[in-house]
């Protein structure tokens, strides 16, 4: 397994991308207090390509209204390219969420949301499944090359 940290940019904000060809197969999403994790499970350029968990942290800032587009939030992004099954991938990224909730929740406040989303789909699955989400803001914008 590979590791690799950055910020993948759109615009001027950070946020988590989508290549036209890949094929999400599952997003996890949980909120506390002053943060939240979100990861996705993705086959690179499409359902036979290479798997890669893409994953980020965020760190709210202090504000008086709460903005999800504003930019002071700070977010860490991470990728990690697996080598092992689609079910594996799965089960190993459900126990590491499962832990990831228990231990922030005795440090940085109460678990608000734990969701685990089920896409297998281009970006037109993903865009539909977020819709459902009471936690989700979307912003779309067109690529800058």
């Amino acid at each position: 397994m590979e590791v690799r940290a950055g910020t993948p940019r759109l615009g001027d904000y950070a946020l988590m991308v989508i290549e036209e060809n890949d094929h999400v197969l599952v997003i996890w999403f949980q909120s506390y207090n002053e943060s939240d994790y979100m990861g996705a499970l993705v086959r690179e350029g499409g359902p036979d390509g290479d798997l890669v968990l893409r994953y980020r942290f965020r760190y709210y800032a202090p504000s008086e209204q709460f903005n999800p587009f504003d930019e002071n939030d700070r977010k860490n992004w991470y990728e990690a390219r697996l080598t092992c099954s689609e079910a594996e991938a799965i089960e190993k990224t459900d126990r590491i969420v499962e832990e990831m909730a228990i231990a922030r929740e005795k440090g940085w406040g109460d678990l608000h949301v734990n969701d685990r989303i089920f896409v297998n789909g281009g970006g037109d699955a993903v865009q539909k499944a977020l819709s459902k989400m009471p936690w989700c803001h979307m912003k779309f914008e067109e690529a800058k090359p």
